[in-house]
């Protein structure tokens, strides 16, 4: 019994510590911020348009942020732009920073729920291949007129990587990239392949291997022939 009770409590611990810790971070945290890309898969030269989105039940007035975007992939100049409608108001504003790749919101009359903030575009590199995922760093938020700065273990990102291939690269069977180079390699080994079990009319490459055979076939008839005859005499 104490043995099973120990097995449990080790297999919850195992369990607990292979939840991302994402995902615990954002079940306790009062805000969270998404950016995700329209595609997953992409090929390099390709471009990717990127949304921030905020999910909070707080009374949000203030957000400041930046792109945190790796090598391998390009932001694509005046492709920033603030989606939230800021209300109207003096002292109120949204705008994307071009020249630090930032996004900075202010509104006095607060603001909660399911919100997106802003979209961007980016472009993969011509030597890009892999995983790439961008992340923010120098996030601000505040919630009340009184902007009180919302503590970073109370919000959480929550970032989705991309995936990058060259352009003469496919995705094989079991999921490996194989190049153009490769796949022809392989075509053709299918084919030696294929032509080693087709037999050939006039291919005599293995005749000193049937003529062998049909000698050996031939004494083994020969001795059971004459084993047999001899048994029968013994017999009469």
């Amino acid at each position: 019994m104490k043995r099973r009770i120990i097995s449990i409590l080790i297999i919850l611990i195992i369990s607990i510590s292979l939840i991302p810790t994402s995902f615990v971070q954002a079940a306790n945290s009062k805000v969270t911020i998404t950016v995700s890309a329209d595609k997953t898969d992409i090929i390099e030269g390709e471009e990717i348009t990127y949304t921030i989105e905020m999910k909070t039940a707080e009374d949000i007035s203030a957000i400041q942020l930046s792109l945190d975007i790796p090598i391998g992939l390009t932001y694509i100049e005046n492709s920033g732009a603030v989606v939230f409608n800021v209300t109207n108001d003096i002292g109120n504003f949204g705008e994307f920073v071009e020249s630090q790749k930032s996004i900075n919101i202010v509104d006095f009359n607060t603001f909660k729920g399911d919100i997106t903030l802003a979209t961007f575009r980016c472009k993969a590199d011509n030597s890009s291949n892999g995983n790439y995922e961008i992340g923010l760093k120098n996030v601000i938020i505040a919630t009340g007129q009184g902007f009180n700065r919302v503590p970073e273990n109370e919000c959480s990102v929550i970032t989705k990587a991309i995936s990058v291939k060259n352009a003469n690269q496919e995705v094989g069977d079991n999921g490996d990239k194989k190049d153009e180079t490769s796949s022809v390699k392989e075509e053709s080994s299918k084919e030696e392949v294929k032509d080693k079990k087709t037999p050939r009319t006039g291919d005599n490459s293995n005749m000193i291997l049937w003529e062998t055979l049909c000698v050996i076939a031939g004494i083994c008839f020969i001795v059971i022939a004459r084993w047999n005859t001899k048994k029968s005499k013994l017999n009469n």
